[in-house]
């Protein structure tokens, strides 16, 4: 994503940039650019971003982006789960989830047994 400042008179000597999460409530660390490259951690974020803009002689001024762009994040890897291929009765089965990219917040599980769903 870019942002551009415009609109803005004189023109600014320097402007610095904030990119914000969330109604204007989380700065994301390190996203200082006027470009920003959205990632795993920014799904379902609201993105904004501020600019601080300056010029010798003239106040400092500040404006946010009224709009945002909500982040939508899909999986790059996302590996099947496994469980053991055999078990007795009264063993545990546990799944291994594998390792997602980007990495999933956290997991739901259905179990089935040939194909019918335990409730």
């Amino acid at each position: 994503m870019t942002a551009t400042l415009t609109g803005v008179s004189p023109t600014p000597e320097s402007v610095s940039w904030q990119w914000l999460c969330n109604n204007n409530s989380n700065p994301i660390a390190g996203a200082v650019g006027a470009a920003y490259v959205v990632t795993g951690d920014d799904h379902d974020c609201t993105l904004k971003a501020v600019a601080t803009f300056s010029k010798p002689g003239y106040a400092t001024g500040s404006v946010t982006s009224e709009s945002g762009t909500r982040a939508r994040v899909h999986f790059l890897v996302a590996p099947r789960p496994t469980i053991p291929t055999s078990a007795l009765p009264g063993d545990v089965l546990t799944v291994i989830t594998g390792e997602w990219t980007p990495a999933a917040p956290n997991y739901s599980y259905q179990w089935y047994i040939n194909g019918v769903v335990i409730v």
